[in-house]
């Protein structure tokens, strides 16, 4: 994606969300989303605000940069384990994951967890993921 208009575009229809909505979440107007995914505004005022929402960095919609490391993160995980990455991902930027519970995914997959592990977690692990997920 050469333009900023087109990783906009793909963020935000990867976000799950309309133009209309995502005005809505950023107080902006329809009008205002439809002018940089048209590429009639090349460097919105507000890119820290709609990164934010659509869970991409600003570096991302500027340059196109982000991707290369969403490639380095996974690099090394077993196929599986890549899978749950781009599921909790995907979750996360439709803001379909509780805070805590992601940021509890989020260890157990940066700690390089192995199936048996994720499968049956021990007990101090499980009742911590159950205080989050209550929480």
């Amino acid at each position: 994606m050469k333009t900023l208009a087109q990783r906009f575009t793909f963020s935000r229809e990867k976000a799950g969300l309309t133009q209309a909505q995502l005005a809505e979440k950023a107080n902006v107007s329809q009008n205002t989303i439809s002018k940089i995914e048209n590429g009639v505004t090349r460097k919105p005022k507000d890119i820290n605000r709609f990164a934010k929402i659509l869970r991409v960095s600003a570096d991302f919609l500027e340059t196109g940069e982000e991707v290369q490391d969403e490639v380095k993160a996974t690099a090394g995980l077993s196929y599986s384990a890549a899978e749950l990455v781009s599921l909790i991902q995907e979750l996360d930027k439709q803001q379909s994951i509780p805070d805590p519970v992601y940021k509890s995914l989020r260890v157990i997959i940066e700690s390089g967890f192995s199936p048996k592990t994720v499968a049956a977690p021990n007990e101090a692990m499980q009742k911590g993921l159950d205080s989050q997920i209550r929480d």
